[in-house]
């Protein structure tokens, strides 16, 4: 039986992430593939040269997309991800035509929590896109894993898929397959959304394709086949953002027609009732974003963002590679808006320490230190206004000495 290259400890044939030290499961796939176990290795098994330019190093995971790997890009010198059609489906004309669409999709999307695509191939008919490998944990696996996310980190985490969301939306391209499994937090905590293989640009989404998605993160709306759109997308959000404050869905059903109707006639229950350590201000935005009408959520990701605790309107735009309104810019003293009507360059979020070390018994009780952990202080802008103040004063101060010195 394979080990954990983590801790040394043994590895079930079905696996994926250490139940002992939470190893991420790439990690765990390499060492399973290296191992000479009997584990299926899908139709490439390591050692594999694809294309002249890919070797293989193990599968990463199997879904109904597809095959995903990882593999050694041979010519630009980096680790990368290949992802196949499956076998039966290759040759399918519609689901070629839905694998060539991620790719143009996904490459009108540019953002550091959105997951890169570099390039499309194919090897004996089988075509595959290479796109960014993130060294991680998958967060239903985190979640499967710990229960739920401390309260804080759930808020860092909803924050950074808040900036993805909205840069999606920015372009017109909605994701339609937001759910756990699709988040990625790799081994630095930046938080990646993956798997834009569902996405359409709003205006072409017709008919039957509605229906396209996991059901238990589908808006009822989705669900009942009607129009989708980007508030859609947020329902989707609230059901993640959900479960990470919980660690339970919002809502569960044994078959579709009775997902279907809790989702049109009830509500989720409270997320008081269920957790103490949540701020109220987090279980309202959530609940709106349930909200059975569309009409009545938040009209963007970056709504949901600045109603979260401690929010900051004008970051979660820059965040977001968004350039904030005039409204919003005058709301705040002419400094700041002078800052950052010249800036180029997003401001940038605290770092969320890595989620893939928190073990199950401190899930309650892990917090970070003020110094990383900036909610419910100064937001990144007021802090970094404060430096510039700051650095001025010691500077002039500086002067002066240096001018007594010489005129001594």
């Amino acid at each position: 039986m394979p080990k954990c290259p983590g801790c040394s400890g043994e590895l079930t044939p079905n696996s994926r992430v250490c139940s002992i030290c939470g190893t991420s499961a790439a990690t765990i796939a390499i060492a399973i593939s290296s191992s000479g176990a009997d584990f299926d290795e899908g139709r490439f098994p390591p050692g594999t040269l694809l294309a002249e330019r890919y070797r293989i190093l193990g599968r990463l995971g199997k879904g109904g997309m597809g095959e995903v790997y990882r593999a050694n890009d041979l010519r630009l010198g980096q680790t990368v991800a290949l992802k196949f059609l499956p076998e039966a489906t290759a040759q399918d004309p519609g689901m070629l035509a839905r694998f060539y669409n991620e790719v143009r999709i996904a490459r009108q999307v540019t953002h550091p929590n959105v997951c890169r695509v570099f390039d499309i191939g194919d090897v004996d008919g089988q075509p595959f896109i290479s796109m960014q490998f993130v060294d991680g944990e998958n967060l239903a696996s985190l979640l499967l894993r710990i229960g739920r996310l401390p309260a804080d980190k759930a808020v860092e985490i909803s924050r950074r898929l808040c900036a993805g969301m909205a840069a999606a939306h920015s372009q017109g391209v909605l994701h339609r397959d937001l759910k756990p499994a699709n988040i990625m937090i790799d081994g630095r905590g930046q938080v990646i959304i993956t798997d834009f293989g569902l996405a359409g640009l709003a205006e072409e989404i017709r008919g039957a394709d509605i229906h396209s998605g996991t059901p238990a993160y589908m808006s009822p709306e989705q669900l009942a086949g009607k129009e989708v759109s980007i508030r859609s997308d947020i329902y989707a959000l609230g059901l993640v953002m959900y479960e990470m404050f919980t660690g339970n869905r919002a809502f569960e059903a044994d078959t579709l027609a009775d997902l279907i109707r809790l989702r049109e006639e009830s509500r989720p229950a409270e997320i008081s009732s269920r957790v103490r350590d949540v701020d109220p201000a987090v279980e309202r935005i959530i609940l709106k974003c349930l909200d059975p009408d569309p009409l009545k959520r938040p009209g963007g990701a970056l709504a949901i963002s600045a109603a979260l605790p401690g929010g900051d309107p004008l970051a979660a735009a820059l965040a977001a590679g968004e350039t904030p309104s005039s409204s919003l810019r005058k709301r705040w003293p002419s400094k700041r808006t002078r800052l950052f009507s010249n800036s180029a360059t997003p401001a940038r979020w605290p770092t969320v320490p890595s989620l893939s070390t928190i073990p199950a018994a401190t899930c309650g009780t892990y917090t970070s230190t003020p110094s990383r952990h900036w909610i419910g202080r100064q937001s990144p802008a007021a802090s970094l206004l404060s430096s510039i103040s700051l650095t001025a004063k010691v500077r002039r101060l500086l002067s002066r000495i240096t001018s007594a010195h010489w005129a001594g």
